[in-house]
């Protein structure tokens, strides 16, 4: 009796351990990897790619654009800390698609937007564009793009991993824009310090942030430019679409200012430590950056930025004269041959201050709002 109850109990045991290898290995080839389902032609994501701005706007399907020609390369880009990494990537270029599709050149447009499904959106300057191969890529390192890039990851390569736009959902083409001459500078330091600000939460310390839309409808009014141009101190370039940019937040207090944010804007597409952008013929510049990131002059007793650096920095054109204006409508007009003369420095309150050596005290300006080129 005790033999057979030992005997039927092995054999359970054994159809146990039988069952759970079963199950395990049942289990296990159910299971699909990240990089299994990104195998897939589309899983997750979109399984088309709209262009607009060449005539109506295009749907092509990914698996279309799989098929054509694929080019392979290593492509280098550089993060917001500056650090470099290298991939190999695999896809289709840009310039391909749209010779195919719409019989264009990438050389022949002003600017190219992309779009992710995230709402990410970043614009390809004409300098890059001019410059660049831009590459859908759908393959990374020798392995399909993961469910987050899918269906395609942007390369530009030598070129700021800011351009580098997962998940791509559509990209706009502008084929033709115009460029409007700068002909004035805002002063941020002083303008943003006369609009109603409010708090932001920046990783947990509470800073000051004014409207952008707010700032542009005050000092720019008038212009029907429909792009924003940034640039950092650090030499990154960005542009974004005006649309865009008046829904966010400029930062003017504590680290990294002036700021570009918004709490529902994806963080790659902030820019902290602005020198300058600019809206139509107007430059909005930051005297407290350009302090940090030029080379101070020494005048007399003063210690600032040279005029004529923040001049050019800015990108005025070269005039016969310029006027200096405050915040409370003070003004004076400096001629050319005396700009090489001048400096601009913030005061014991935090305010752009201009001197000159051997003017007249009228030529000093406190709280100076603007520099404008005068006709």
């Amino acid at each position: 009796m005790k033999a057979n109850l030992k005997k039927f109990l092995g054999i359970l045991l054994v159809l146990m351990i039988l069952i759970t290898l079963s199950t395990l290995i049942s289990c296990e080839k159910s299971v699909k990897t990240d990089e299994d389902t990104a195998s897939q032609d589309i899983t997750i994501g979109t399984d088309k790619i709209v262009i607009s701005g060449l005539g109506d706007d295009k749907e092509i399907s990914v698996e279309e654009l799989k098929r054509m020609e694929a080019v392979t390369m290593v492509a280098s880009t550089i993060n917001s800390d500056n650090e470099k990494s290298t991939r190999k990537v695999k896809g289709i270029l840009l310039e391909d698609i749209l010779q195919k599709y719409f019989e264009k050149s990438q050389k022949d447009l002003s600017a190219i937007i992309f779009f992710a499904g995230d709402g990410y959106s970043v614009e390809i300057p004409k300098e890059i564009i001019n410059s660049r191969d831009i590459i859908l890529a759908y393959e990374l390192d020798g392995r399909p793009v993961d469910s987050e890039t899918q269906p395609f990851r942007a390369v530009v390569p030598d070129e700021r991993s800011l351009y580098w736009v997962k998940n791509i959902v559509k990209i706009e083409i502008i084929e033709n824009r115009t460029e409007t001459e700068l002909n004035k500078i805002i002063f941020l330091d002083t303008a943003a310090g006369s609009i109603e600000q409010q708090d932001f939460d920046y990783y947990g310390v509470k800073d000051k942030a004014v409207s952008a839309e707010d700032l542009l409808t005050k000092f720019s009014q008038d212009t029907l430019q429909g792009a924003i141009y940034i640039e950092a101190s650090d030499g990154l370039k960005k542009v974004e679409e005006a649309d865009i940019f008046k829904k966010a937040l400029i930062k003017i207090g504590g680290e990294d200012t002036p700021a570009f944010l918004a709490e529902d804007l994806p963080k790659g597409m902030w820019v902290k430590n602005i020198l300058k952008f600019s809206y139509g013929p107007i430059v909005y510049f930051s005297i407290e950056e350009a302090l940090a990131a030029f080379e101070n002059k020494q005048t007399d007793d003063l210690k600032g930025v040279a005029v004529k650096d923040i001049i050019n920095t800015a990108g005025l054109p070269e005039a016969q004269s310029y006027l200096f204006t405050a915040l409370d409508g003070y003004s004076t007009e400096i001629g050319s041959s005396d700009i090489g003369k001048g400096l601009i420095y913030l005061n014991e309150k935090g305010e752009p201050e201009t001197y000159f050596k051997d003017l007249p005290k009228n030529s000093e300006v406190k709280n100076l709002l603007s520099i404008e080129i005068v006709k």
